[in-house]
Parts: C-alpha cells; structure tokens; sequence
C-alpha cells in the first residue's frame, strides 16, 4: 500500500457512510529489525498542521484546548478499523460516537448561527 496515496488526505467515512473527516496524519510505528507499520490514521485541525509544522500544531492546540481539551486531540483511528480504501476510507466506526463533529459543532453554535442571526 502507498500510505501517502492511498490514506492521506482521503475523505473518512463511518459504517454508515457519513463523514468523519479527512484523514490529515498517519502514525507509523518503528519496530527494530522490522519494517514499519502502519498503527492509526488521524483526522482534525491538530493533524493537519502538525504536516505543515509541529511548532504551529503545538500552539494550535494550545489554543483550541482553551475551549476543552478535547478540542484539541485530534480523531485517532487504528488501522484495524479501516476495512475499505478506495476514492474514500471506510472506517468501523460511528462518526456519533466519536468527537469528529465536535470542533464543527462548536463553531456552528457559537459563529455560523450568531451571525445568521438564528438561535443557538
């Protein structure tokens, strides 16, 4: 498998085909003496910018910790959930059990429907 092609940046789907996200970082693990392998893959704005820089990625969950420290971990999911790679990753997971929509749902309550002018 090309992890980088066939993993990164693929739209995460849940058992039931509703999306999780994409998949931003890749966790390898180094075995001495064996090749490396693949342990989980990890979605959510921490991940991202960890690929972009680590010092970013520190100060950007400093910063989204500020509103709970769940905000800031990124979605981990082991590579034993991922049962189908395809144009997307299907994942045995259910994005409601997860907190994939947390950061999505915060900004919806406290940005998109303030400034609709609608209640929260």
């Amino acid at each position: 498998m090309d992890v980088v092609r066939d993993l990164l940046d693929k739209q995460l789907v849940d058992r039931r085909g509703r999306p999780l996200g994409r998949a931003d970082s890749v966790i390898i693990e180094r075995r001495a003496g064996r090749p490396l392998r693949v342990v989980a893959i990890e979605a959510g704005p921490t991940a991202f910018t960890r690929r972009v820089h680590p010092a970013l990625a520190s100060w950007l969950g400093r910063l989204l910790a500020r509103w709970g420290r769940e905000y800031a971990l990124p979605l981990r999911v082991p590579i034993e959930r991922v049962y189908e790679v395809g144009v997307t990753v299907r994942v045995d997971v259910e994005t409601l059990e997860t907190d994939a929509l947390r950061w999505e749902q915060w900004w919806r309550r406290h940005v998109t429907m303030p400034l609709l002018g609608r209640r929260k």
